[in-house]
């Protein structure tokens, strides 16, 4: 009998206390002033640089899809895309939404790649630098 006091106690306390919240609520958007934004993130440069900017491209990268077909998924990376940011893209391989429709890698989770060129246009990985030992 004390077990369900006690037990029915904490739940009308849970009730109670699940209505208050320390963060006020609006019905509406409430505009914020730009004087109250700080760290220059409203800024079109890259705070802490000399006028530096970065934009972003979407590049093709191949997965697996659910038919065991590669396919091409769009991946954002900066301009202009580098070997380096696009095996990265590679290496994180589906991602959350890709993978509840069936696309996966064959990639290990923990791979590092150590070591990648170009030539003629193509990107070639070293496999004996491939693997983390």
């Amino acid at each position: 009998m004390r077990r369900v006091r006690v037990l029915c106690g904490l739940v009308v306390g849970a009730l109670l206390l699940s209505g208050c919240t320390l963060v006020p609520t609006s019905n509406s958007p409430v505009v914020i002033e730009r004087s109250s934004v700080g760290y220059q993130l409203l800024s079109k440069t890259i705070p802490g640089t000399i006028n530096g900017r970065v934009q972003f491209v979407t590049q093709p990268v191949y997965i697996v899809d659910a038919t065991g077909h590669l396919t091409s998924s769009s991946r954002i990376v900066p301009s202009p895309p580098t070997l380096d940011s696009i095996l990265h893209e590679l290496v994180i391989g589906p991602t959350t939404i890709e993978s509840f429709a069936g696309y996966t890698s064959a990639l290990p989770k923990n791979l590092v790649i150590l070591q990648a060129t170009i030539k003629n246009g193509v990107g070639y990985v070293d496999p004996r630098h491939g693997r983390k030992r």
